[in-house]
């Protein structure tokens, strides 16, 4: 019996859009907590990746017992799509970690390159792209283009450079291989290969947290700090995956994905703002995050839209 995907998803992509958007705000918030450095990367990178493996073990669990209770068989599809999502998530924190570069400014540059890719994994892979997800596409690339274009003049380290290149490369290989395997209206084959591609993601974190921990020597009080924004991110993960893998074309979903999580980052900064942390975010800011909210509102009536 085919169950289709609200069988198990909850209720809604909108409620996972809002699950997904308040863990990340929470990751940002204890990320910035634990005061993240170059000087302390390799203590930062393993606290955070020692907090993604104490949560991931709630989401394998859930999603291998879904998967058993819908009948569906042991499919090991997951490999390379949890290694990259490994590679995304370390990559995700170094970025925070760059003197200069803000929330914001991190955030705007993963984002814009994650939407770009949307439609042409569709396009590669044959799926069709409907015309209001690229409306909203479209509206999401010029709140991007618009919030980069008011950062000012930013140097690009080559570290920083090999980071975004790095994520970027470790999403194209993800979604692709997502969209191929498990994109479907089947809700067991998408717990199934969740599951496997969460325990590759803890299998590969695993190593690159002892990996960091001998290179860095770092001391209990070293990486503890960052441990609640690992707890945090891996939460995020598991939300966002979801999205990801509504049946719907990756240019519905991502926009979802990315918006939500633009929306928690400019959340975040008037937070710090506020506590006399940052600056509040700039009126450009302001005007991205607005028409990143008409995006979300055009896919919101995409039904109407279609027809």
């Amino acid at each position: 019996m085919e169950h289709r995907q609200e069988d198990w998803t909850p209720k809604s992509i909108w409620l996972l859009a809002l699950a997904y958007g308040g863990s990340y705000a929470a990751f940002l918030i204890a990320l910035r907590y634990g005061v993240p450095v170059p000087s302390a990367r390799p203590a930062m990178l393993t606290g955070f990746a020692i907090g993604v493996l104490l949560f991931l073990p709630v989401p394998i669990a859930a999603l291998g017992q879904r998967a058993r209770t819908l009948g569906k068989p042991d499919v090991k599809s997951g490999f390379w799509s949890g290694i990259s999502a490994a590679v995304i998530a370390l990559a995700t924190a170094m970025a925070f970690s760059f003197d200069g570069i803000g929330i914001l400014t991190a955030l705007l540059f993963m984002r814009g390159g994650v939407l770009i890719l949307s439609p042409l994994i569709d396009r590669s892979l044959g799926r069709s792209v409907a015309v209001a997800s690229w409306i909203a596409l479209g509206l999401s690339l010029i709140a991007v283009s618009l919030a980069i274009w008011g950062l000012g003049t930013i140097t690009v380290s080559p570290a920083l450079g090999a980071t975004l290149g790095l994520y970027l490369l470790g999403y194209g290989v993800r979604l692709s291989f997502m969209t191929r395997a498990a994109k479907s209206d089947t809700a067991g084959l998408r717990a199934v290969y969740l599951s496997q591609e969460l325990i590759w993601t803890a299998t590969a974190l695993g190593i690159a947290a002892f990996g960091l921990w001998l290179s860095g020597r770092a001391p209990l009080a070293g990486f503890l700090p960052f441990l609640p924004a690992g707890l945090a991110y891996a939460s995020a993960l598991t939300a966002g995956s979801l999205i990801y893998l509504d049946a719907r074309e990756n240019s519905f979903t991502i926009p979802i994905n990315r918006g939500a999580s633009l929306l928690a980052g400019l959340f975040v900064a008037f937070c710090f703002a506020a506590f006399g942390a940052g600056a509040p975010p700039k009126g450009i800011d302001l005007i991205a995050a607005g028409l990143i909210l008409c995006a979300l509102s055009v896919l919101a009536f995409k039904p109407i839209l279609h027809h």
